[in-house]
């Protein structure tokens, strides 16, 4: 905990002041922001080690270097045991959803946007854009 602490309390300051909360302490022992913040720390030190396996060396084009991440996740989710899975691959405990996922709909803004295919546009010497 007192790595989150340190980590997070430089940030936390204005968001103290916005609460009226004088102490950052306050803000971090609530257990939602505790457990959220133990979350980003998680998920920061695994964007490091996806950074510092892929990108050193880069590969010497982006085939090249699709492959180096395609092979990271593959040893991240079936051969590196996690420690916060009680030292299992997340592939072992991996299981699909039961409902099928069939996409968005397509998105209709009614009294927003109106589709317009432009074919001309005029600059006026005050800036304005004439479509």
């Amino acid at each position: 905990m007192r790595m989150i602490r340190s980590y997070w309390t430089a940030t936390l300051r204005g968001r103290c002041y916005a609460r009226g909360t004088s102490s950052v302490n306050e803000v971090l022992d609530a257990p939602a922001i505790r457990d959220h913040l133990v979350e980003l720390l998680v998920m920061r030190a695994m964007h490091l080690t996806l950074k510092k396996e892929t990108t050193r060396p880069p590969g010497m084009n982006i085939l090249q270097q699709q492959a180096t991440f395609d092979d990271f996740v593959q040893e991240f989710n079936h051969e590196r045991p996690h420690e916060a899975l009680a030292m299992k691959c997340p592939a072992y405990l991996y299981v699909p959803a039961r409902r099928q996922y069939h996409g968005l709909p397509e998105l209709e803004y009614p009294l927003h946007d109106r589709e317009a295919v432009v074919t001309q546009v005029r600059l006026a010497h005050t800036g304005r854009v004439w479509v």
